[in-house]
């Protein structure tokens, strides 16, 4: 590995099980028991407390940036700046119970910490694995350095906004111990570690809840909702059971079961983690009168709301059963409605053809009914409507838009409208204003599966492959199982990274929606067309580049991959001449038109054919210059000086070619 391959591996996230004993000044430092102790003077910390520690302390002297405690102490999760300045108000006041403070950390505002040694700091000892001058490893914090702070600042411009937008009382969040089934001491420690770790992540990553410490006692009544769960060993893994539970109805709100191999413990903790954060903010955006009236009922949509990322469950109408129920049981539940709208709409999609109208007309029906209920609680409806305008009329852009921002309006505190958002300007050319609504989206729900996932894309399409790799990579490690998020991880692979890793993501199984052995969800043929792909982007032979597009045309016919696949990989294979003519066929198929996917037309490694003046025409019949027109803005790529052609003449000359759906 070269060096400046080396120089941008991010730093690994810090196990402090594994972490060695240090001194620090008069201070004996042991991570593994979060103990502090010197001059007859002990002290235990947080865990997260002593994850900060112990990565100043590693370069003493040196300024540690906020994204690097991000990334070593949080696992790359989005946080606000409270989060680390927490940990540092309690790390000072810790010094403060020495005479003569052993160390000191100086805030350098805007990047970050820098712990100085006091009079009687030895160096700090380090693990054996790790070079003492960690300069050149943090290169790739200085490349990131601007989209951390945009994320932190967004993140925090956004929750000022609600501020505006009154929400109900904040729910009361009981966080219990997971407990160990068995009694051996490596049972209670991770039961122990993972509890922490959960009352961490929650702590950090979701606003506008009450947290509770069962042993803290609950003077202002009983908790909303109770998190718990239990842990045990299984076939040389761990298994892991968590639940929410209503306290005083008794009634189990969300559960779900996870299973990772014993030497996965740090992983699994995160994960688990990530899931009860979801599931708790999915359960603060949709509480409403009706729910607290009908526990069941909120229960069947937390349950729908989890099943409906799994494209198998909805095609079976399991996601739309249970929403039904809901409804029947609580008919004025307009976030159930709204939820039940979508699902329709999904099932719309993978129904059989006569099937498909009569589901996609009661999804808008049910739609605009829970916006007459609830508009604030039917934000999921305007996400349904959203998609019936685009469909409806694929060529006009900017009214799909509207029906977001009259949402985005109406139901603030709902995130995915955000990520809509994010994801449609992304799909015009427009990722740099598309990165503040994907921030927006994360300050309010830090932990879900789809907003990182946007977040990675948009990344992606700003010209940052390696920034979204990270983010999808930390993605990933919160929610292994999320298809979407595995397809996006191989397709920053597949079309910009390294094809053997590609390769080894292609074949790699996941949980859910497994239909073809793979780890995304494609037909069989389709994994062989990207297998020759593959190949062929590491052989450089014309031979193999013409084999490999051949089968993957051939795979789109037969609905076996994705009609996207092909055009980027014939620009990753140098073959701009096949990609334009493959775009070319696409306008000619209404079922295919290019607003149903348009987004890939600005993803990373399509830049060579926004450089080609025949990109005009196609953004045309997808409706891009019609909407630019209308808005009054230009693409991203416009912005470039060496640009081989001016964007408002071709603009100008595309004008009057009708967009593909156009009225």
């Amino acid at each position: 590995m070269d060096k400046l391959a080396q120089a941008l591996i991010p730093p690994s996230r810090i196990d402090l099980a594994r972490e060695a004993d240090f001194t620090l000044g008069p201070l004996r430092v042991r991570p593994s028991r979060r103990e502090v102790e010197g001059d007859g003077v002990r002290r235990v910390l947080q865990p997260r407390v002593m994850q900060v520690l112990v990565a100043l302390a590693h370069s003493p002297h040196e300024v540690v940036s906020q994204h690097e405690l991000v990334v070593r102490c949080w696992g790359g999760l989005s946080i606000s700046d409270d989060a680390i300045g927490r940990c540092i108000a309690q790390l000072r006041r810790l010094a403060a119970d020495w005479p003569e403070p052993p160390f000191e950390i100086e805030t350098i505002a805007g990047v970050g910490y820098r712990l100085e040694p006091g009079p009687r700091q030895a160096p700090a000892a380090q693990p054996d694995d790790l070079p003492r001058s960690r300069g050149p490893a943090r290169l790739w914090l200085w490349i990131a350095a601007g989209t951390a702070a945009a994320a932190l600042a967004g993140a925090g411009a956004w929750m000022g906004l609600l501020a505006h937008h009154p929400r109900p009382t904040a729910p009361r969040v009981e966080l219990a111990s997971f407990q160990a089934l068995e009694a051996d001491l490596a049972s209670r420690d991770f039961a122990a570690r993972l509890s922490d770790e959960v009352a961490d992540v929650l702590k950090d990553n979701v606003a506008g809840v009450t947290l509770l410490n069962p042993a803290d006692g609950h003077g202002a009544g009983p908790p909303d909702v109770k998190l718990s769960g239990t842990v045990s060993r299984d076939d040389g893994g761990w298994r892991v059971q968590a639940s929410l539970e209503d306290p005083v109805r008794h009634v189990t709100l969300w559960a779900q079961q996870f299973r990772r191999p014993l030497a996965n413990d740090a992983a699994l903790e995160l994960e688990v983690a990530a899931a009860a954060g979801e599931a708790i903010g999915t359960f603060k955006e949709v509480q409403e009168d009706a729910a607290r009236r009908d526990p069941p009922a909120l229960a069947l949509l937390l349950q729908a709301h989890h099943d409906i990322a799994d494209p198998t469950l909805v095609r079976q109408g399991e996601s739309r059963r249970l929403l039904e129920e809901a409804v029947a049981r609580a008919p004025d539940y307009a976030a159930a409605r709204a939820h039940l709208a979508l699902a329709l709409l999904l099932e719309s999609f993978m129904g059989a053809p006569g099937e498909r109208g009569p589901l996609f007309e009661r999804a808008r029906q049910e739609a605009q009914t829970a916006i007459k209920t609830n508009a604030a609680g039917a934000g999921a409806a305007y996400d349904t409507l959203f998609r019936v305008t685009r469909l409806a009329a694929p060529g006009d852009l900017a009214a799909a838009e509207d029906v977001l921002i009259e949402g985005s309006a109406k139901a603030p505190g709902f995130p995915f409208l955000a990520m809509r958002r994010c994801s449609m300007l992304d799909a015009v050319g427009l990722a740099r204003e598309a990165l503040v609504f994907c921030l927006r989206g994360l300050a309010l729900e830090p932990l879900a599966a789809p907003l990182q996932q946007r977040y990675a894309e948009t990344l992606y399409a700003m010209g940052s492959p390696e920034l979204a790799r990270r983010a999808i990579e930390r993605a990933v490690s919160l929610h292994p199982d999320h298809v979407e998020t595995r397809r996006v991880q191989f397709e920053l692979a597949a079309f910009s990274g390294a094809p053997e890793a590609a390769s080894v993501l292609l074949h790699q199984p996941v949980d859910t929606y497994n239909i073809c052995g793979c780890g995304i969800p494609i037909g069989a043929e389709g994994v062989r067309a990207l297998d020759l792909f593959l190949a062929a982007r590491k052989s450089g032979k014309p031979g193999d580049a013409e084999t490999a597009l051949a089968a993957m045309k051939a795979a789109v016919g037969h609905h076996q991959l994705y009609f996207r696949y092909p055009v980027l990989g014939a620009v990753a294979l140098g073959r701009l001449d096949a990609a334009f003519a493959m775009l070319d066929d696409l306008a000619k198929v209404p079922h295919l038109a290019l607003a149903s996917e348009p987004g890939f037309l600005f993803e990373g490694p399509s830049g060579p054919l926004q450089r080609d003046r025949r990109f005009w025409p196609i953004a045309a019949r997808a409706g891009f210059v019609r909407y630019w027109r209308a808005r009054g803005v230009l693409p991203d790529f416009c912005s470039d000086p060496s640009l081989p052609y001016d964007c408002r003449a071709e603009e100008a000359r595309v004008a009057n070619i009708p967009p593909q759906g156009a009225r």
